[in-house]
This record gives structure tokens, C-alpha cells and sequence, in this order.
């Protein structure tokens, strides 16, 4: 027997003055083996871009295979045209409050940050550059100045990245600097490390102190916990842990969000499409669903003969990072059932496409069924 959970029931940037610093010290640091019961939630396993470089990256706001964004010339400039932007090192471990848009101290060191995002979503601004005190000096530095950044060891294309030139200082009058700044976000699950190397080919001096050639690197280990795409043009497919707290929640289930409305269960060999219309896009939704039988022994074997496989977009998803569980109803069923919370619908449509495949018939203690697949097609539409 099939079951539908009825109810199992940002980017958010924060407001800063888009302000430079550069202290003289600023420049110097300057499930089961189961199969799996009928709706299965796959969740994405993490992905990695390779670290084997192929090419440079290109900032256009367009998802990387790994799923990360990085905005555009363009997409970034608005951003900061709009004072809407946190920096990596505002979010990092052990950050001073009193350092905050101080970005440039840490272009003359060499720095690690750890930064914890609980949101694939989570937009942070990645600087690299130069602060120097007074035009002139910043010129002669720059000279001798190269700079790279990298995503998992792939190098970005810095032509293509936003750039600002001689940028006053807020902290040291007559400091000023030039900068490579990409906004990111869509961080997939797991680690990504964003490389940033200041490589000086001769003896410097920025006004502030001397600097011998060599390289100077910052590395930035972001560790997002949450969901994350696990395609391009995916919703957010939420963890375990941000799961768990949308049931407890009683997040709406997309059978239960949707326009349509059925009375008996999908047959063996069927289709049943729903269609959901969003006016947020970040609205959560619960993808839900599970067999049930008479008995916990039948519900054991019928699941031996079950196989469920996700799909969005046409995509097949990993269901070993669903939450799965046993459970029992207030009807005395015996259940087994996959969940997964998805949010950040992208534009247009999104079509989720649930299988559950009987291999070889069975009677979950009420009914039989035949071999074959049971459909179901959410479609979530978003403007």
C-alpha cells in the first residue's frame, strides 16, 4: 500500500556599508537494504567540483557541476550598488566583530578561515587585491603584483570577475586598494575551499611595510551542513537534520500543497500528476512517501520486492541522504517511508518524478498487487 503523508507538516543578506579598510597594519596583514517503500526521497550525496584544474572557471551566475554559483560582472556590481553584501571573513570562525569590512588587512597575510553555512543559499562575498598607501605606490605595487583565485583548485577566470579600482581606505586616510570581489552562494553539501594567492614577483613596499617575493594565500574552508542542489536547475534538497526539523514543524507535503485531489490510490501501471503553484520560492515543501502493509513480518516482505527511485527534472536522486524511518498509524498499519524537505524552486517549472517498482507481485495483508511501476509526477511551477 502506497502512502502520502496528507501533513507532515534567505537569501538573506545582511545590510553593510560597502567600506574598504586598510590600517597600516591592515596592508601589512596586510536506507535499509531494503527496497525501498513506495516515494522514495533521495537526497543529493555531495558533490565536489574536481579538483584537477580544466580550464578556468567563469563568474556567470550560472551553477557550476558541483552546484556553487558565482555571480557575474554584473549580478556582483548590483549587489554592492545595493550595500547588500557579507564578506567570507565576517562569517568566519573566531572573526572580531570590530573586523568587520575590514576585508583588505588580510590581503597582506597569509590567513585560513573556516566559515559554517547552515543554507546552501547563503550569499558571501570573496575578495583578493591590494591596498597600498597613495595611487602611485598602489600602481608600482601592482606592478609587481599577480593574483589568483580558486574554487576546489580550479582557477577562476579574473577577467570575467568584478573589479574595483583604488578604492578609498575607510580606516587609513590615503590607503587605497583594488579588488577581485565574487558573491557565492548555492554552496554544495559537504566542503568547498575558495583559494585566494597574491603572488609578489619583486621587493615591494606599500607604504606601510616591506614585502620580500613570494606567495601570500588565504584559504576559505566553507562547510555547509544543509541541503544543497544537487543539479543545475534543481530546488534545494534539505539534509537529514533540516528534515527532521521540518516535520516537526509540520511542513506541508507537495501531495497536500498541490491543485488536484484523488480519492482512490494510483494503480500498478499508473500516472497521477499534481500540480503545485508557488508564489514564494522559497516556500518548503515535504517530498514524502513510503509503503505500508497489514504487519511489520509483510511490510518486510514486501519491501524485498520493492525498488522506489526519485527524479528531478529528470535527474535521478540519491536516497541514502533521505530521512528515512519506520513507524506505525493510527489505523494500526506498519510503515516504512523516505522524506525529504526542497525549497529554493527555481524559475519557471519543476518537475519531481516518483517511482515506486514492484518486482514481483505481492499482498500487503489488505491487497495484492501486480509487478510493475507506480507514478507519480509533482510538477511545481514558480513564476
Amino acid at each position: 500500500m502506497i502512502i502520502y503523508r496528507i501533513k507532515s507538516t534567505t537569501f538573506f543578506l545582511l545590510i553593510m556599508i560597502f567600506v574598504f579598510t586598510l590600517a597600516c597594519n591592515t596592508i601589512t596583514n596586510p536506507a535499509l537494504n531494503a527496497p525501498h517503500p513506495a516515494g522514495t526521497t533521495e537526497t543529493a550525496l555531495p558533490t565536489e567540483m574536481s579538483a584537477t584544474p580544466q580550464g578556468l572557471l567563469s563568474p556567470n551566475s550560472t551553477p557550476l557541476p558541483g552546484g556553487l554559483i558565482l555571480k557575474s560582472q554584473n549580478d556582483t556590481r548590483q549587489i554592492f550598488e545595493g550595500f547588500q553584501v557579507t564578506f567570507l571573513e565576517d562569517q568566519a570562525e573566531n572573526f572580531l566583530p570590530e573586523n568587520q569590512n575590514e576585508i583588505d588587512m588580510y590581503f597582506g597575510e597569509n590567513q585560513n578561515f573556516t566559515i559554517h553555512v547552515k543554507s546552501s543559499l547563503r550569499p558571501l562575498a570573496w575578495a583578493t587585491g591590494w591596498c597600498a598607501s597613495g595611487s602611485e605606490t598602489l600602481d608600482q605595487n601592482l606592478e609587481k603584483i599577480q593574483f589568483e583565485m580558486s574554487v576546489n583548485g580550479q582557477k577562476v577566470d579574473l577577467s570575467q570577475v568584478f573589479k574595483i579600482d583604488k578604492s578609498a581606505s575607510f580606516h587609513t586616510a590615503g590607503n587605497l586598494c583594488t579588488m577581485y570581489i565574487i558573491v557565492a552562494h548555492d554552496w554544495p553539501s559537504g566542503t568547498t575551499t575558495l583559494t585566494s594567492k597574491t603572488i609578489i614577483t619583486e621587493p615591494i613596499n606599500n607604504g606601510a611595510r616591506d614585502y620580500l617575493p613570494g606567495e601570500l594565500s588565504r584559504v576559505y574552508t566553507v562547510i555547509n551542513s544543509g541541503g544543497s542542489r544537487p543539479f543545475p536547475n534543481s530546488p534545494v534538497l534539505g539534509s537529514i537534520e533540516e528534515t527532521q526539523n521540518a516535520i516537526n514543524e509540520q511542513v506541508e507535503t507537495l501531495g497536500h500543497a498541490a491543485s488536484e485531489k484523488y480519492s482512490t490510490e494510483n494503480p500498478v501501471g499508473g500516472t497521477r500528476n499534481y500540480t503545485i503553484h508557488l508564489i514564494d520560492p522559497n516556500r518548503h515543501l515535504m517530498w514524502f512517501h513510503g509503503w505500508c502493509a497489514k504487519d511489520s513480518n509483510i511490510l518486510t516482505q514486501n519491501l524485498k520486492s520493492i525498488n522506489f527511485e526519485l527524479q528531478v527534472n529528470g535527474q535521478s536522486v540519491n536516497l541514502d541522504t533521505a530521512l528515512s524511518s519506520y513507524y506505525k498509524t493510527s489505523k494500526g498499519l506498519y510503515c516504512y517511508a523516505y522524506n525529504i524537505v526542497m525549497y529554493g524552486w527555481p524559475p519557471e517549472t519543476t518537475e519531481i518524478t516518483t517511482k515506486v517498482i514492484i518486482l514481483n507481485p505481492i499482498n500487503d495483508g489488505i491487497a495484492d498487487y501486480k509487478a510493475g511501476e507506480i507514478t507519480t509526477i509533482h510538477t511545481v511551477i514558480n513564476p
